[in-house]
């Protein structure tokens, strides 16, 4: 778990936003011309081992909005998805302030949904010492997305 000892006794559950409809959001996706590995560098200074898969375009609030989709070199045994990494205003106020997550299954449609109500904390909002990705600039969102995983403390 990476809740300590006290945190797991003391846990009530997790918090979230009021379900969001209008943030269930058909988006358009683009394979990335370039899929090779690079480095990605997250909150504790490490690295993983990472391709950009392609990048997936959804209108919020009349507006085009593009997020690109990672996908995590593959270990034997390990989940296969596709990793979206976001920020948004909502950032240390009101969700973790390094961003929040979206993960889509594998196999991706040319027109696959992103229900932002499924937005969830990094591992590392509960304990420092996990490697988590850092959401890239070109994901940073100008609208709060108040849907999905609230702040854990």
């Amino acid at each position: 778990s990476p809740l300590s000892e006290d945190e797991r006794l003391n846990f009530k559950g997790l918090n979230y936003f009021p379900v969001a409809p209008e943030l269930v959001l058909s988006a358009n996706f683009e394979p990335a011309a370039d899929t090779s590995t690079f480095a990605m560098p997250t909150f504790n200074r490490e690295t993983l081992s990472y391709s950009h898969y392609g990048t997936l375009s959804v209108r919020i609030n009349g507006e085009t909005q593009r997020l690109k989709a990672f996908r995590r070199e593959q270990k034997a045994n390990a989940p296969d998805f596709l990793l979206v990494p976001f920020r948004d205003p909502t950032n240390s106020n009101e969700t973790y302030a390094g961003g929040r997550y979206l993960e889509l299954s594998l196999p991706i449609t040319a027109s696959p949904v992103l229900d932002f109500n499924r937005s969830k904390n990094p591992l590392c909002a509960y304990d420092p010492s996990y490697a988590c990705p850092i959401p890239p600039p070109e994901n940073r969102l100008p609208l709060p997305i108040r849907a999905g995983e609230k702040r854990f403390r």
